[in-house]
């Protein structure tokens, strides 16, 4: 019985690291973007923010919906709340 245990305790120990390699970090809440504005989000290639390789740009202007995306999405990002122009 004690071999039996031992033997469920390992397989499960296996199955939740192998389930955690595979898991991507969670990407931070970007809010909704208040009504008039836009918000531009711009994606970086390293945590210093130095080469921009990315931008998203959404929300609604004049009662047109922006949803524009282009170059490359990373993990590191800034973003900002835009008023319509």
């Amino acid at each position: 019985m004690l071999k039996f245990i031992r033997s469920a305790i390992v397989v499960t120990a296996l199955v939740v690291s192998t389930n955690l390699m595979f898991i991507k970090p969670a990407q931070a809440y970007i809010p909704a973007p208040p009504i008039g504005s836009l918000i531009d989000l711009r994606y970086y290639t390293n945590v210093n923010r130095t080469t921009e390789v990315g931008r998203w740009l959404y929300g609604s202007c004049d009662g047109q919906q922006w949803n524009e995306q282009w170059g490359t999405q990373t993990a590191y990002y800034g973003w900002r709340t835009v008023p319509c122009f």
